[in-house]
């Protein structure tokens, strides 16, 4: 049997890095062309971290059943999901674990597909700042519903409780902790 660059070690370690670095550094547009060819960095991004021991809500129902047999993840309900997979377009109210207070560590990690990171006039404006950034820095998102954002900043509250949140466009990602403080620029006519 054939695997994809994607489900193999090398590219995923090196999916791996620029997770890293998108964490270090939010709001910053990590490319992954070169690495995933010709599949969404969705797969990518899950099948470096996924294992048969994590756990997995896809609400959306973006995953294949390939993906599952291949990613091992355990399918559960979003309330016991350590990651979420949803449309970055569609706010489905969904209520995912925030960690406790002993185990902060235990929030879910969010991954929400969206169109892109540019400009256009429907494209979200934010202005992120907080730990990893120098000073702010501004980030346009194409396709990522405002109430995903004003729901994070209620989960995210009670610091160091709550999600974090990884965008995926169809070649890049950008990291969203819960350390980093959202604004939602509006855009002027």
């Amino acid at each position: 049997m054939h695997l994809e660059p994607i489900w193999q070690a090398p590219v995923q370690q090196q999916v791996y890095r620029e997770l890293l670095d998108a964490f270090s550094y939010p709001g910053q547009v990590k490319k992954l062309n070169a690495l995933i060819t010709d599949h969404h960095a969705l797969n990518a991004v899950l099948a470096t971290l996924l294992d048969g021991e994590s756990r997995l809500a896809d609400i959306t129902g973006q995953l294949k059943p390939t993906h599952w047999s291949l990613l091992q993840a355990q399918n559960v309900e979003v309330e016991e999901a350590q990651f979420i997979v949803a449309d970055g377009k569609q706010w489905t109210g969904l209520h995912p674990n925030l960690g406790s207070l002993a185990s902060p560590e235990h929030g879910a990690t969010l991954i929400l597909i969206v169109d892109g990171f540019y400009s256009q006039s429907d494209a979200v404006s934010l202005h992120l700042k907080g730990p990893g950034i120098a000073t702010t820095t501004m980030l346009e998102v194409k396709g990522l519903s405002q109430q995903w954002l004003e729901q994070r900043a209620q989960w995210n509250q009670h610091f160091p409780l709550g999600v974090d949140m990884i965008l995926v466009s169809p070649n890049a990602i950008v990291a969203l902790p819960r350390t980093t403080h959202i604004q939602v620029q509006t855009k002027e006519n």
